[in-house]
């Protein structure tokens, strides 16, 4: 799985980045992986989504939709959280609105941003 997952600062925050030929299966694992511990949930507050070294961002409208009710259940457990999506190509950028605008409700504050450094503030 062409996937980097870790928790930051221990376990406040957490940073996501996907390489090369990026699957929507495998963005689907990555969330629910991410979503299944609620103590984790609780206590994480921000998280840097970075698809920025996908070669070719292979994702379904449905993909999107999967991750974004994961969001929304997540929420329910962790209401307060920020996150940074880091998607440079057309695609990635354009999937990545669309997940903000499917996960409104969850009151996140949710950006997607062109480069990591604007991300990162």
């Amino acid at each position: 799985m062409p996937i980097e997952f870790q928790y930051l600062d221990n376990g406040l925050g957490f940073g996501f980045t996907a390489t090369g030929n990026f699957l929507g299966k495998e963005l689907i694992e990555a969330a629910t992986n991410a979503y299944q511990s609620e103590e984790i949930l609780r206590k994480n507050k921000y998280g840097i989504i970075d698809y920025s070294p996908v070669e070719k961002f292979d994702v379904a409208t449905s993909d999107i939709e999967a991750v974004a009710e994961l969001c929304m259940e997540a929420s329910k457990i962790s209401p307060d959280r920020l996150i940074a999506v880091v998607a440079h190509s057309n695609i990635s950028f354009g999937y990545s609105r669309m997940w903000e605008m499917l996960s409104d409700a969850t009151n996140w504050e949710r950006m997607v941003f062109r480069v990591k450094s604007d991300a990162e503030e």
